[in-house]
């Protein structure tokens, strides 16, 4: 297989200067409310390439010839030159906060309630409000907050912590707000396709397990309508306690972000790292099975962070996985 890639910019195709003068690509795809991120190093020993406009827009493809995984839109953000050699380097990120208009205004503070509403009205009131989409999985939209306030929050910060209290992820694009529900699903609600590996594909492994979560309970304050006092409902027991930050609308809510809180930090008991030769299919999320692990090893893993590396020793893709489920 011949490894190739394509790199737009502003929607023009700058993939032959790119190629002519690449020394790393760097992709990264996480899970969770982290933006993903692309890094360009270019050697540029006749001074010919210039540095491209702040806030450029990227739109990445790679894999092998006639079949490259489209990887979306970065957005440059930072630039440096270093000498010698003469190497031109710059990060991207897949939202544009430090450029975009759009996401300079959703930083603007507010304060505001919300009272009665789905999480897919809320999301869709504030993407609204600054000409985005919003994408929220129909699961999750139906989601019943009672009442919230905003106070003092731009309304990304106050999106990122409404999402969060009802254990879903916010990954923001430059033209949607998308709310995703736990891995192995993409924003249409569908299931992402479970990858599977032979031990023999891959050139380094690593696994580790604690011998216990790092917190054995967890608790969450909710505000009780009835008594007009803010209550505590905690979930697990035995010490150390972790306390969540926010105050919930109701015991329902404190509960189940409580679970779901507690639940993350027993799945992180085991993690396993994995490289292999470039594999544009394992993206963040995706399912994975490696046929030839060992026994005593989990067998079921989803892909944390998924890091995509070309240069001139070829193309290598290096992933954290995280447990899909705990053993019963």
């Amino acid at each position: 297989m011949v490894i190739d890639y394509q790199i737009l910019a502003d929607d023009k195709d700058i993939t032959a200067k790119i190629k002519a003068a690449l020394v790393s690509l760097t992709i990264t795809d996480t899970t969770g409310d982290h933006a993903d991120g692309l890094s360009l190093h270019l050697a540029d020993y006749t001074d010919s390439l210039k540095f491209p406009e702040s806030s450029a827009k990227l739109n990445v493809h790679l894999g092998y010839k006639d079949n490259l995984h489209d990887f979306g839109f970065f957005f440059v953000d930072t630039m440096s030159y270093r000498y010698p050699p003469s190497v031109l380097s710059l990060n991207a990120n897949s939202v544009p906060f430090a450029a975009s208009n759009t996401y300079k205004a959703m930083q603007t503070q507010q304060t505001r309630s919300f009272d009665n509403i789905t999480l897919a009205s809320l999301v869709d009131i504030i993407a609204k409000e600054h000409g985005l989409e919003s994408s929220v999985i129909p699961g999750l939209g139906k989601i019943q907050i009672e009442h919230i306030d905003q106070t003092d929050e731009g309304n990304i910060g106050f999106l990122y912590r409404v999402v969060r209290q009802h254990g879903c992820t916010l990954k923001p694009t430059h033209t949607k707000l998308v709310v995703l529900d736990e891995k192995g699903k993409n924003a249409k609600d569908e299931d992402i396709l479970t990858l599977t590996l032979d031990l023999k594909q891959i050139s380094q492994l690593s696994y580790s397990s604690k011998k216990e979560a790092k917190f054995r309970s967890v608790n969450a304050k909710y505000h009780d309508v009835d008594s007009a006092e803010t209550k505590k409902v905690t979930v697990g027991s035995g010490q150390p306690e972790f306390a969540l930050s926010w105050t919930y609308e109701n015991e329902a809510a404190a509960k189940a972000a409580a679970n779901r809180e507690l639940k993350g930090y027993a799945l992180d008991i085991d993690s396993l790292n994995i490289t292999t030769i470039g594999n544009p299919d394992i993206i963040a999320g995706a399912p994975i099975i490696i046929k030839g692990l060992r026994e005593d090893i989990p067998q079921d893993w989803y892909v944390k962070t998924a890091t995509h590396s070309l240069s001139k020793q070829g193309y290598q893709t290096s992933a954290q996985l995280t447990l899909k489920q705990l053993n019963e």
